[in-house]
């Protein structure tokens, strides 16, 4: 081994030196700038000698600045005066420039005139400048605008870019070697390659996070190399040319940075300068689709994931490379022991050698099936594998498969998240550990469709592969289009959302892109995928609907199915009226036009009392409950009815099957008769957040309170598993929309968490870590004594100004009788989010016994100047939650303060919206999506402020906050002065490398109360299989009859389980179960808020176990009716303990297959059957026989095995038929099957005479026509009666 050499003359400052990029302007220690060599001096002799006499040459105080002046407006103008130093800007208390500011210079400027001009002007403000006093500047407290940076910079000779061909293979792509140099920033975590090319200066920046893995350190006579191998592109910009003044943009600068405005995003680097020419050329052709395939004339900086910097000569930078690799090793970028590095390992060779990689274009003419190909792009564009390792090998086994089997073998390869070096290979053995599982297709359940999705990079497209979805009104009415339909995400490189621009051009490159795709659209394989339209939610996703047409139905022709929108002039709200038809629902009911009725609006002052909610009967509210499978009728149903939308609350007063619909509910014309459900009203439990916090501070409201509640919250979440009655009362109290909380106070209720059972038990662990969670980096903090309910309107026009009704449910452990109160007295109501002071309202809740028929919503009044609602943060009626509070302790004693004004500005209207309008909407929309930023500069200034939220510049970004809200309706953006941006926050909003400080109020102690060692590694926490007992309460003596298809419905169950974790970015069975999610594995809903997310997670998590349910009670419920006889009711709850035998017991548990085995909510589909045993068995004797596993001669005795090969075989065939043939194994009429599936099953005969794909029995023809098969690969199945050798048949079978 040879160390680094090192150089003890060369210092972190000599290297520095080269660094083109602009100096930060950082504190000067005492002294320094003297040592700087200045140009010769040239001063005028009487100035001259008046300033040194008395002043500081090199300081300059400057006041009556422009309040909006910059440090970089700063730094522009008077570096031409001289070398600048350092600018401060002066800041009072909340961190806002006070008009006055100082710079230093290096050295004392030539030309010192500037000083002495009266007329100076900077940005429109006459400015007024003075030397400093003498000794001022060393004496000076500077302000540090960050810590003093732990970083190094370090000379690179080359740079390249290129693909790890094997672990110790890379392949270079593109080299460079002009001015390179290389920055690990270790307060930041981030890594910067600074390059010069074609007359162009780049910088190239990536996180350390976003490394995949160590930096591979190696080291050749006089040079040594590191290897950098990323999970995404490092964004690249490019340094602008000419640095304009801010005064010419909306936005500032920053004021704490003089170089950020300097630099400018890119997407595209040109290889050479004829590239650069064509490129320019290329960028004026009209309509090219995006396709999947490497940039033309470009850097491939989306596939180009590994750099590879070379440093020479150690003489110069010896040092200064092992100091910086030194600190490297301290956060594991290098090993601990890279001083000792030996010759180089890795091979490297240049991409030129290789010929033509096969491209996208290859695998589309190669590939017949579209789904196998789309698979095969997913893993792709993940980097799971890379074109250099896919051969002809390859090419040629995934068309000799079955594509049901192809595309499950690929979709493994997905999953697996890790870089595979030999596909083939992979795929082999992957057919040979699951055979059973491939091939199988999932369980799609009712009103859901798988749903293909691309994310779209500044430099890259990440494809996903299909995901269950609920379907939307256009979906479902083009059904046999359905895999035509694309979900496209715009997120930024490392599938960060796309920040807002700052300046006019600083995204551009971005937006262009962008733009491009919208207009040209996608091109996948033979498919070209066009823009269709977006939801309100999908806006706020930056992500959109695509259709690629076909020559029968065109995305113009899905446009006009949908609505008239032509008299809809606004380009905002003729967009969003579009996407109402993409909101997810659950179709109901066609009403004829006599069930419908328009009656009139209710309107007071210019206001609409009755802003989105009609009334429904109680007859078609009941038929729309049981075609819902909801066990009550709801008392309001959100809902979408052709062009109308809003809410439909139950009303006594009409009779049949009636809906009564109001103007400001239809929003534009539709044929659509169908009424479709987007929800239903429930008891959701109340919680404050920061947001309510803050004004509740406002209005009075101790910090004790607030501490008192957090303090009892914890308690009562740590009492949770040691006592079953709390962890009881505290479920109920956190009900939820699907029936989590009921299912686990069932199965506590039976004794299962005092058995130490993992499935509950892991509930209520990971219930209780979710909540901690949420408590220290939400605040949220549960009230018991409220209620988070929809808002409906009293149609009975009972209730006076500023009344309102409210009944909510309570739930009674063991029993179906829900109990009903009515809220009587003060409470506290607000609706999120809420900024404004006036946002959070006292009302009086009264009893009318004309409303007594509406439960679990609040009943706002008719009367009254202006409507409640729209006094909570601009809410109406529409489908709009509301939080009620009705704690005495949470009360304000102080008057409400008066309501912002949150009608929306004046609409700019076009004659004609056309599409292009749209698609430049969805652009300058997320341009302008700065809502995130306005929320938390108010977070910040009002814990900040000594006058919190009631601070000027909070209330007027709680005016930004609405604008923003009604951005995507109105089209106008709100414009985020800088003056009102934050520039320190406090700790709990955990802001990592920005300025911080300790908060001393309430949501800083609350976020300091809470240890995160509470909720940190809670998967180790959870229990396990091998650490429970099978429970002999629910075991049954004739359960060998259901086992066998216990284990195949299990497995399958397992698959789908897996399926959806993999598909959310799941890391355990039990957060997907539940919902209360602590951390994601991936980032494919980055842009979605966590209940977006997980009510979409939810949604197919419930219809995933009603489908299983259904399969355990196929031959004993009808229509959701128990068949009335007892020994059915015997057979059904066998089969249910089967279910659990299967899953549970430890004989069992060996036959897992070691990604599943510790999967336990199988049997706890049918938890209600469960239970019921547990009750009834609990006093029973238990015998030594209950805890042996049944034998497996008597379970095979019950094997049937038929296959009915009819049109896919009978629909009432054994479930076995349906595994065997979704493996792959395809068969004609008169065959008969013998597989094994399972792993020590008897042979069953069978006989194979013709398969689905002809291939001739000829060895000779078969080894022309398939791949060859490794022998191993035949190994795990057992065949007999074809007279064919193992390879032969194995051909056959994957065919």
């Amino acid at each position: 081994m040879v160390p680094i050499m090192t150089d003890p003359n060369v210092t972190t400052a000599q290297n520095q030196e080269h660094s083109y990029a602009p100096r930060p302007i950082e504190a000067r220690r005492g002294g320094s700038r003297h040592s700087t060599v200045s140009s010769p001096q040239i001063f005028d002799s009487r100035n001259r000698r008046e300033v040194m006499d008395n002043c500081d040459p090199c300081c300059i105080l400057i006041s009556n600045l422009n309040r909006k002046t910059v440090a970089g407006s700063l730094h522009d103008f008077f570096s031409r005066f001289g070398d600048v130093d350092r600018i401060e800007i002066d800041l009072d208390i909340a961190q806002v420039p006070k008009g006055s500011a100082i710079v230093l210079f290096s050295a004392p400027p030539a030309d010192i005139s500037f000083v002495f001009d009266e007329h100076r002007m900077i940005d429109g403000s006459r400015v007024r400048m003075q030397f400093a006093p003498k000794g001022f500047a060393d004496t000076h407290q500077w302000r540090e605008t960050r810590p003093q940076s732990d970083s190094y910079k370090i000379q690179v000779a080359q740079l390249s870019l290129g693909i790890m061909e094997g672990p110790k293979s890379f392949m270079s792509m593109w080299s460079i070697s002009e001015n390179i140099q290389l920055s690990f920033d270790y307060d930041t975590r981030y890594i910067a390659v600074f390059f010069d090319h074609l007359d162009g200066k780049y910088r190239m920046g990536f996180s350390f996070e976003e490394l995949r893995e160590m930096i591979q350190v190696e080291r050749d006579k006089q040079a040594v190399h590191l290897t950098m191998t990323l999970r995404y592109p490092g964004r690249v910009w490019q340094r602008r040319k000419t640095i304009q003044t801010p005064c010419d943009r909306t936005v500032d600068r920053d004021v704490r940075s003089s170089t950020r405005q300097t630099w400018v995003r890119v997407t595209d680097i040109p290889l050479n300068k004829t590239a650069e020419k064509e490129l320019s050329m290329a960028s004026d052709k009209k309509r090219v689709p995006m396709l999947p395939v490497a940039p033309l004339h470009r850097v491939d900086m989306g596939r180009w994931l590994t750099l590879r910097a070379t440093i020479h000569p150690l003489e110069k930078y010896g040092r200064l490379l092992y100091m910086m690799l030194t600190k490297a090793s301290e956060y594991n970028l290098v090993p601990h022991d890279f001083h000792q590095v030996g010759e180089p390992i890795l091979r490297v060779f240049s991409g030129s050698s290789i010929n033509t990689l096969r491209d996208h274009i290859y695998r589309a003419k190669t590939i017949s099936n579209y789904n196998v190909l789309y698979i095969l792009e997913c893993a792709l564009s993940n980097h799971c594998i890379e074109e250099v390792n896919l051969d002809d090998d390859f090419y040629s086994m995934i068309n000799a498969l079955n594509p049901d089997v192809a595309s499950d073998l690929l979709n493994i390869l997905f999953e697996k998240k890790t870089r595979i070096w030999e596909p083939t290979e992979f795929i082999i053995n992957a057919f040979k550990r699951k055979p059973s599982k491939i091939g199988c297709q999932l369980v799609i359940p009712e009103h859901c469709v798988p749903i293909r999705k691309i994310m779209i990079s500044p430099t890259s497209m990440y494809f996903q592969p299909p995901t269950i979805e609920l379907t939307n009104r256009v979906v479902r009415q083009f059904h046999e289009y359905s895999d035509r339909f694309l979900r496209v995400q715009f997120v930024d490189d490392g599938l960060r959302r796309i920040q807002p621009s700052f300046s006019e051009d600083n995204n551009d490159a971005i937006y262009n892109r962008i733009f491009k795709v919208l207009h040209n659209g996608i091109q996948v394989g033979p498919r070209r995928y066009e823009f269709l339209a977006f939801s309100s939610s999908q806006l706020r996703e930056h992500g959109c609907w695509f259709f690629a047409p076909t020559e029968s139905l065109s995305v113009k022709e899905i446009r006009n199915w949908m609505g008239d929108f032509s008299d809809i002039k606004t380009i905002a709200k003729n967009a969003t009226r579009m996407g109402q038809c993409f909101t997810t629902t659950i179709p109901t009911l066609h009403l004829d036009e006599k069930q419908v009725e328009v009656i009139d609006d209710i309107e007071n002052n210019g206001y609409v009392f009755s802003d989105g909610v009609g009334k429904i009967s109680p007859g078609l509210a009941r038929d729309v409950a049981q075609l819902l499978k909801v066990d009550y009728t709801p008392s309001a149903f959100q809902f979408r009815l052709g062009g109308a939308k809003g809410v439909l609350s139950i009303s006594n007063y009409l009779n049949g099957k009636m809906v009564q619909l109001r103007p400001s509910q239809i929003k534009f014309q539709s044929r659509q008769t169908m009424l479709e459900i987007v929800r239903v009203s429930r008891y959701l439990p109340a919680y404050l957040n920061r947001q309510a916090i803050i004004l509740l501070s406002s209005r009075g409201i101790k910090d004790m309170v607030f501490m008192q509640k957090t303090n009892s919250m914890i308690e009562t979440l740590n009492l949770m598993l040691s006592n079953s009655a709390t962890a009881i009362k505290l479920i109920m109290q956190n009900a939820d929309e699907f029936g989590t909380a009921r299912e686990m106070v069932d199965i506590i209720s039976q004794g299962f968490l005092e058995r130490r059972d993992p499935y509950i038990t892991n509930l209520i662990k990971i219930f209780r870590v979710n909540r901690l969670n949420d408590l220290k980096e939400k605040t949220r903090i549960h009230v018991p004594n409220g209620a988070l309910l929809l808002g409906i309107l009293d149609e009975t026009n009972t209730l006076e100004e500023d009344e309102i009704f409210c009944q909510v449910s309570e739930f009674l452990p063991n029993s179906t009788y829900v109990k009903r109160n009515v809220v009587v007295g003060e409470c506290v109501i607000f609706r999120n989010p809420c900024l404004y002071p006036g946002d959070i309202r006292v009302v009086k809740a009264v009893d009318t016994p004309k409303l007594r028929h509406l439960y679990d919503v609040i009943v706002f009044s008719a009367k009254g100047h202006r409507d409640l609602p729209s006094m909570l943060s601009g809410g109406d009626l529409d489908g709009d939650d509301y939080t009620l509070i009705w704690d005495p302790a949470l009360i304000p004693t102080k008057e409400n303060y008066s309501p912002m004004n949150y009608k929306s500005a004046h609409l700019v209207e076009v004659d004609k919206v056309k599409i292009s309008h749209i698609q430049k909407f969805f652009v300058n929309y997320i341009n302008n999506d700065n809502l995130g930023q306005i929320a938390n500069a108010h977070l910040a200034i009002a814990d900040m402020s000594p006058m919190g939220v009631l601070d000027g510049r909070c209330l007027r970004l709680a005016q930004l906050h609405s604008q923003a809200v009604d951005f995507s309706k109105t089209g106008r953006p709100a414009v985020f002065d800088q003056d009102l941006s934050a520039r320190v926050f406090p700790d709990f909003m955990e802001k990592k490398n920005k300025p911080s400080y300790k908060s001393e109020k309430v949501l800083g102690r609350i976020f300091r109360s809470i240890e995160p060692d509470v909720y940190e590694n809670y998967q180790d926490k959870l229990l396990k299989l091998s650490d429970t007992t099978y429970d002999v309460r629910l075991w049954m003596p004739d359960m060998a009859q259901f086992i066998l298809e216990a284990r195949a419905l299990r497995d399958q169950y397992s698959r789908d389980i897996l399926s959806l974790m993999n598909q959310y970015g799941i890391s355990t069975e039990i957060e997907l179960l539940s919902g209360y999610v602590i951390e994601r594995t991936k980032k494919n809903s980055v842009h979605k808020s966590t209940y977006e997310v997980n009510k979409q997670m939810m949604r197919s998590v419930s219809r995933l176990r009603e489908y299983y349910r259904k399969e355990l009670e196929k031959d004993f419920v009808c229509n959701g009716i128990q068949k009335r006889d007892a020994s059915k009711q015997t057979l059904l709850e066998t089969k249910a303990a089967a279910w659990y035998y299967v899953t549970y017991h430890p004989e069992e548990r060996k036959r897992a297959r070691s990604d599943d085995d510790d999967l336990v909510s199988f049997p706890w589909t049918g938890y209600t059957y469960l239970c019921e045993l547990a009750r009834r068995n609990n006093h029973r004797q238990v015998t030594p026989v209950m805890y042996q596993p049944i034998d497996d001669v008597e379970i095979n005795s019950f094997r049937m095995l038929h296959i009915t090969l009819e049109d896919g075989g009978d629909e009432n065939e054994d479930y076995y038929d349906e595994d065997d043939e979704g493996s792959g194994f395809n068969v004609n009429e008169e065959e008969d099957i013998n597989i094994d599936v399972d792993y020590q099953p008897p042979v069953i005969d069978i006989k194979l005479s013709s398969l689905t794909k002809s291939i001739s029995t000829s060895s000779d023809h078969a080894q022309q026509a398939s791949p060859k098969i490794p022998p191993s690969i035949t190994q795990d199945y057992v065949v007999v009666g074809s007279g064919q050798t193992d390879e032969e048949l194995i051909r056959e079978l994957i065919s």
